[in-house]
């Protein structure tokens, strides 16, 4: 199942130009990839999933704009910067066409909390989110996703698993939505592909 896709934060956005292609064209690649094999897409209820995301300067992001998983390929003209969020008046700052990801916020706390992150990547897949649910780092079920409890309780997962090499998140309130992040695209890439590479059944 997939939730509904609705932004649940107030988007203060400037439509300006939006980010130049320089910035995104190797996360956009990625992007791509994830597509194609349904780390990321749409739903047949017509709900989009997935968003990725690279950190800009300072603590301001790159991310994929709303309503986009239908979009095998993206252009620089769907993807926002957020400037800032808030997560006590539950609202974002942002400059582009479109307005951010519902998942902006989830994205922004990871890079506010760890400085050496520079991209995430929050995808859908099944089997992997039932396989490790509750044994990879899992936020509470009852929690929400795209909302400011969401955002703490990611904060509060990364802090207390700062170590972990994984860098891999299971959303246990989010059916099947996985969050990763690290130091360079390639790295949060791959690791997403090693999940697919999996067996579908244990052995």
């Amino acid at each position: 199942m997939i939730d509904d896709g609705y932004i649940k934060f107030n988007d203060l956005l400037t439509r300006e130009e939006p980010p130049e292609s320089i910035f995104i064209n190797k996360l956009n690649q990625w992007r791509s990839t994830l597509h194609k094999i349904g780390l990321l897409g749409q739903s047949d209820a017509g709900i989009g999933y997935g968003n990725v995301s690279r950190r800009f300067k300072n603590n301001s992001f790159i991310i994929s704009g709303s309503a986009t998983g239908n979009q095998a390929v993206l252009t620089n003209r769907e993807y926002v910067l957020v400037t800032d969020f808030n997560i006590k008046s539950n609202t974002t700052e942002s400059s582009g066409l479109i307005s951010p990801s519902s998942e902006s916020m989830t994205h922004g706390i990871i890079y506010r909390t760890l400085p050496e992150t520079k991209y995430v990547m929050h995808v859908h897949y099944g089997h992997f989110w039932d396989k490790y649910k509750n044994i990879l780092p899992t936020s509470a079920e009852h929690i929400a996703y795209g909302t400011p409890e969401m955002a703490l309780e990611v904060k509060r997962l990364i802090l207390s698993i700062s170590a972990h090499k994984a860098h891999i998140l299971i959303m246990g309130g989010h059916a099947e939505g996985i969050i990763a992040y690290g130091s360079s695209v390639d790295e949060v890439g791959n690791r997403l592909l090693e999940l697919v590479s999996q067996p579908s059944t244990e052995e």
